[in-house]
């Protein structure tokens, strides 16, 4: 899955702009009330850097909302899919943002 996991996952996602949410498949099979599973998501953000290259970061994430990992797509690069480097402020304060995003989104419905 984008280098973001060990494992091969089918996803369901929703799109929402320059945003997506990925919930494994075999998630919304497990018959287990939602407390009791243990899951990851990615949620990834999409735009155009200051080069004007577009640039996305795809997040994985558990249920407790802890940042496991994340990949950065950039366009014209050989290797497309890379690490991200989690160290930078900037790259925490995104993913927490985009956290918050989905979580009031999922909170509405």
């Amino acid at each position: 899955m984008l280098g973001v996991s060990a494992k091969n996952f089918a996803f369901h996602v929703m799109h929402r702009g320059p945003r997506a949410l990925m919930i494994a498949t075999e998630l919304c099979r497990d018959p287990r009330p939602f407390e009791q599973k243990s899951f990851a998501v990615i949620l990834t953000h999409s735009f155009r850097n200051d080069s004007q290259i577009r640039e996305s970061y795809y997040y994985l994430t558990n249920q407790n909302g802890q940042l496991l990992n994340a990949v950065q797509f950039q366009e014209g690069r050989a290797h497309l899919f890379a690490y991200a480097d989690l160290a930078p402020p900037v790259r925490r304060a995104d993913f927490e943002s985009e956290k918050a995003i989905w979580l009031s989104k999922i909170d509405r419905q």
